[in-house]
C-alpha cells in the first residue's frame, strides 16, 4: 500500500521477480509486455558476482537465450522491440559491475564462452537486418529505435570501448562503420 493506497505491481516485474527466484515463466508472454530494463539494470548490477555466475548464470542464460530468439523475423515488431529492451537491461547490468576477467566472465555469464560468436552472430545479423529495413511507419521506426538503444547499452557495458567484450563480438558484424546507423535519418 503507498499512502493508503494499493499499487498494482507490474506484471512484468511480477515476471522477473519469478524468474529471478528461479521459478519458471512464459518467455512468449514476457516479451509481449513492454520492458522494464532498469529492473534488470539494477538487479543484475547488484548480485552478488558468487551468485551471478553461479546459481542465477543459467537464469541469465536462459533469459538472454530467448531474447535472442525472439529478435528474429518470425517474432512480431512488438516482441522483437520488447526483447532488444530487455537486452539493453541485461548489458547496462553487466556492464555497471566489475568482473575479475571480463572477456571470459560476460560472454560466460551470457551464453558460453564456446557459443559466443555463433550466438552473437545470429543476434547481431537480426539486428542490422531490422536498422537497415526499408520499411516505414511507426512500428517500423520504433522498432529501429529499440534496436539502436540496445547497441548503444552494449556500448556503454564497459567504461572503456576497448576493453568492452560485447563491442568486440560486435564490430565483426558490421557495426564498425558509421553508416551503419543512417537507416534511422529521416526519409
Amino acid at each position: 500500500s503507498v499512502a493508503g493506497r494499493r499499487f498494482l505491481k507490474e506484471k512484468v516485474v511480477t515476471s522477473y521477480e519469478k524468474l529471478w527466484a528461479g521459478q519458471e515463466i512464459n518467455y512468449p508472454e514476457l516479451f509481449l509486455l513492454k520492458a522494464h530494463a532498469q529492473w534488470l539494470h539494477s538487479h543484475i548490477a547488484s548480485e552478488p558476482a558468487s551468485q551471478l555466475l553461479g546459481p542465477r548464470k543459467p537464469i541469465v542464460r536462459r533469459l538472454f537465450a530467448e531474447c535472442c530468439d525472439s529478435v528474429s523475423e518470425e517474432a512480431t515488431a512488438d516482441v522483437q522491440s520488447h526483447a532488444m529492451e530487455t537486452l539493453a537491461g541485461i548489458f547496462l547490468g553487466v556492464g555497471s559491475r566489475s568482473f575479475h576477467d571480463p572477456v571470459a566472465e560476460v560472454p560466460e555469464l551470457l551464453c558460453g564462452i564456446e557459443a559466443a560468436d555463433a550466438i552473437f552472430g545470429r543476434l547481431f545479423a537480426h539486428v542490422k537486418r531490422i536498422i537497415s529495413s526499408e520499411r516505414r511507419g511507426g512500428g517500423a521506426v520504433a522498432l529501429r529505435r529499440s534496436a539502436v538503444r540496445m547497441l548503444l547499452s552494449l556500448t556503454a557495458a564497459a567504461s572503456d570501448l576497448h576493453s568492452n567484450i560485447l563491442v568486440d563480438l560486435l564490430m565483426p558484424h558490421g557495426f564498425d562503420q558509421p553508416s551503419m546507423l543512417s537507416p534511422l535519418a529521416p526519409r
